[in-house]
């Protein structure tokens, strides 16, 4: 646990603690203590927020090395391999075909990890982003696990993701993300705050054979 968790804690448990003497306040017609208590809650939560959107700016974006693993607790995940093969579109242009090998692993000794809610796309150096094409092929196939599946303790998988990227997104890197987020945009330090510039693997693409 990071001290932007830890902060996260004390301010929810703050808030909570305010609201609920606020409707006390109101229950017994004490409106001016309740609004005096509202107020100080209110100045709290914009020093927090301000602080959370200056870290965010004055963080730089983190790159992982092509291989090495961004880890969650034990929960890891890393960049095994990259292909890459250029395909004709109706139109004569070239996009690209990636097909990306993650490995996902546990380091954990205790007990199985899961994200069930995490997705990876690529982001490219002048902006853009490239969604996943290829989930659903495999889930209609049934044939790949999918990269918030369940893992065991000490165990890891391979997991394909395929995009097919126009000629706009140059340079691609790929960024783990997460669908449901909450609760760490209000994370101070946590890469899904915003204006955070998001964490990054670095793609050595070799030649589809």
């Amino acid at each position: 646990m990071t001290l932007g968790d830890l902060a996260f804690l004390l301010a929810a448990l703050v808030t909570l603690g305010g609201l609920v003497s606020v409707l006390w306040r109101l229950l017994r017609r004490d409106r001016r203590t309740a609004l005096r208590i509202a107020g100080a809650w209110s100045i709290g939560a914009s020093g927090y927020l301000a602080v959370l959107l200056l870290v965010s700016l004055r963080q730089p974006g983190r790159t992982i090395p092509f291989g090495a693993a961004e880890c969650f607790d034990d929960w890891c995940i890393a960049v095994e391999s990259v292909q890459e093969r250029s395909l004709w579109n109706v139109t004569g242009g070239a996009n690209r075909r990636f097909e990306i090998w993650l490995r996902v692993s546990n380091r954990g000794r205790g007990r199985p990890q899961a994200e069930p809610d995490a997705y990876v796309y690529l982001r490219g150096a002048t902006g853009g982003t490239v969604n996943d094409v290829a989930r659903d092929e495999d889930e209609m196939l049934m044939l790949s696990p999918g990269l918030g599946d369940v893992i065991p303790a000490g165990e890891s998988r391979l997991v394909r993701a395929v995009f097919v990227v126009p000629p706009r997104i140059t340079a691609p890197v790929l960024v783990k993300a997460r669908r449901s987020a909450f609760p760490a945009p209000f994370i101070v330090g946590d890469p899904a705050s915003p204006l955070h510039r998001p964490t990054v693997h670095a793609l050595h693409v070799a030649p589809a054979a």
